[in-house]
């Protein structure tokens, strides 16, 4: 069985956020994940990691040593961080069928996120939507998610640059009043 990446902490309809299931191992910025609930699985990008104290009053401070050297001498500092990621959601399936958009529920707290296949990779990049979900989304730096997303999703493809024009071609519709924006997003993608 695959081990999953994370664990839901704190979620809600169109986002949630997950604690890693090692130190410094979140998933990818702009890759994909998922979560199966009873009747269907959420889908959903990573879009912010952090590394902070558990303990909110012990604020980590630098010790002027390598991590080896700390995980040597002072194992003990690395038992207080923890990892998390947050994770946009984009679509679900039902039935092995894919939806573009949110699901009818919430991810349930302290379910396990898993990275997503190959196979999903590929099904769920034949449905654009979750370009305009991230354009019109609170997260921070949404335009540089969508470009790595669309990096990300192209990996998969046996011609990536083809599937890099199609994804601009609807940055370009959904961008149309805003060329400057396009034009940006589209250097993210091919740089």
């Amino acid at each position: 069985m695959k081990e999953h990446v994370g664990e839901i902490i704190e979620s809600s309809t169109a986002q949630f956020t997950c604690e890693a299931a090692r130190l410094h191992s979140a998933p990818d910025y702009g890759s994909l994940v998922k979560v199966d609930e009873k009747d269907y699985s959420i889908i959903g990008v990573v879009f912010n990691i952090t590394t902070v104290s558990a303990d909110p009053s012990r604020r980590p401070a630098a010790y002027g040593q390598t991590e080896e050297e700390l995980r040597r001498y002072q194992p003990q500092i690395f038992q207080l961080l923890r990892t998390y990621f947050d994770v946009l959601v984009i679509g679900y399936y039902r039935n092995k069928e894919y939806t573009g958009y949110l699901p009818p529920q919430p991810a349930r707290i302290h379910s396990f996120v898993y990275s997503c296949s190959d196979a999903q990779y590929l099904e769920i990049s034949k449905n654009f939507n979750y370009i305009s979900t991230i354009l019109t989304s609170s997260c921070e730096s949404k335009d540089e998610l969508a470009a790595a997303v669309v990096r990300s999703i192209s990996r998969f493809h046996d011609n990536p640059a083809d599937y890099q024009r199609q994804a601009g071609k609807e940055l370009r519709r959904l961008l149309m009043a805003d060329y400057e924006r396009f034009k940006t997003i589209v250097r993210r993608i091919i740089r």
